[in-house]
């Protein structure tokens, strides 16, 4: 976030009333709340007082931005690695924590990328079927040498 002067309106310390929460309250915890850094809540906390008169004394933040433009970047982000695990560069579990999401929200954008990128379904469908055959080779090798070692 921007680092933004607060305004003007909000009260200043009072020497006389050294007790006073506007007193009490330092420059840098002003510019954290107004900027974001900090919420009301954990500021209310740490000083001591609830957070809706800290609100009402305190009134107004920088405003957020357009979370329309976030949540499209976020989106063709998301699109972008699930992409990436029909190249077969990431497993759909890697590409959810590359991406902050949960395995089923990774698995929703790889039915989309799907959708968007049919030319590379085949060659993901030719990945998956060979770590399919490997994970059940690499599990017959364990059962056989379970069994050679109860012999």
């Amino acid at each position: 976030m921007s680092n933004l002067k607060y305004p003007e309106s909000w009260p200043r310390p009072d020497a006389k009333q050294p007790t006073l929460l506007q007193s009490r309250i330092t420059e840098e915890q002003k510019l954290s709340l107004y900027n974001r850094n900090i919420s009301t809540r954990e500021l209310a906390s740490v000083l001591g007082c609830h957070e809706t008169y800290l609100s009402g004394l305190f009134p107004g933040k920088v405003p957020l931005a357009n979370r329309k433009e976030l949540l499209a970047t976020r989106k063709t982000y998301k699109l972008s690695v699930a992409r990436e695990i029909l190249l077969g560069k990431y497993t759909i579990a890697e590409a959810a924590e590359l991406a902050f999401t949960s395995y089923n929200t990774m698995h929703r954008c790889l039915a989309k990328a799907k959708e968007a990128y049919p030319e590379l379904v085949e060659g993901y469908a030719k990945i998956v079927k060979a770590n399919r055959q490997e994970t059940a080779q690499a599990a017959r090798d364990v059962r056989s040498s379970y069994a050679k070692s109860a012999q």
